[in-house]
């Protein structure tokens, strides 16, 4: 496989191996929200959202395992439920498990219908174990913010711990995202933002190595999808294309987005 070819997982054990080598603490997203303030100088983050291959996201997660580093997975509710037997694998290698919500834009924007799947999924995620915290799916090519429900409830009347954009604290942890097959904050990028200076704006995963061994910043928190990072060189032509023409689709929703909600939306 080439070396230039970056969002592989071989490019994602160099990833592991640099959070290990500079003295990363991992720790589950929700330990994380439990335990503040009362937390290690220096920690990881590792949060996946798993898009459409429960089996890609196990493979990373193997990846993680052999360097003793746990995640949290967050996995979206399917026609044919979820992905037990991943689901079984993943809590076997010490990962976290999540719910991956996207039910505001399922409901087509009705709150109320939107709360209703969303209890209705998580009792379904439940049945294959606890699950304490939840990440809203981007939903991009639909109008519609996920995150909007919750000014009409709050994770806790879930039985959640929290949710990952409200319940991390972006002032002290820093974040790098994957979105858009880049690790910049915007590019290609329509509802991953979290509020942080604009003075550092990676685009490869090799400056995100760079980064990690410098250790410029003592917490983070690295979203990788799993169905990005291909093994082989034919799943990484057909991901690569696939990513390319999502991101040419949402930079110009983004544009109609703006024009119609005004800058900044969505």
């Amino acid at each position: 496989m080439s070396a230039a070819r970056d969002f592989t997982l071989a490019k994602y054990d160099a990833v592991c191996r640099a959070v290990v080598e500079a003295g990363y603490v991992p720790l589950a997203i929700a330990d994380y929200i439990q335990a503040r303030p009362a937390l290690p100088p220096s920690f990881v983050l590792l949060r996946h959202d798993v898009e459409t291959s429960p089996a890609q996201a196990v493979r990373m997660a193997e990846v993680e395992a052999a360097h003793g580093l746990a995640a949290t997975y967050f996995l979206r509710a399917r026609r044919g439920g979820f992905p037990g037997g991943a689901i079984a694998r993943l809590r076997a290698l010490g990962h976290d498990v999540g719910y991956h919500y996207e039910t505001l834009a399922r409901a087509r924007g009705d709150v109320g219908r939107a709360l209703e799947l969303f209890a209705r999924d998580l009792e379904g995620l439940r049945r294959h174990g606890p699950v304490r915290v939840a990440s809203m799916h981007g939903s991009p090519l639909l109008p519609w913010d996920n995150r909007e429900m919750w000014r009409a409830a709050r994770p806790s009347d879930f039985g959640l711990v929290g949710e990952v954009y409200a319940d991390i604290d972006y002032a002290d942890v820093r974040y790098f995202s994957d979105t858009g097959r880049t690790w910049h904050p915007t590019r290609h990028n329509l509802r991953d933002h979290v509020a942080q200076p604009p003075d550092c704006a990676l685009d490869t995963t090799d400056e995100l190595i760079a980064l990690l061994r410098a250790r410029r910043f003592p917490r983070l928190c690295l979203l990788a999808h799993p169905d990005r990072w291909s093994v082989s060189a034919v799943a990484w032509t057909v991901r690569a294309g696939r990513d390319w023409a999502e991101n040419g689709i949402k930079d110009a929703l983004g544009l109609l987005y703006r024009s119609r909600l005004g800058p900044g939306r969505p």
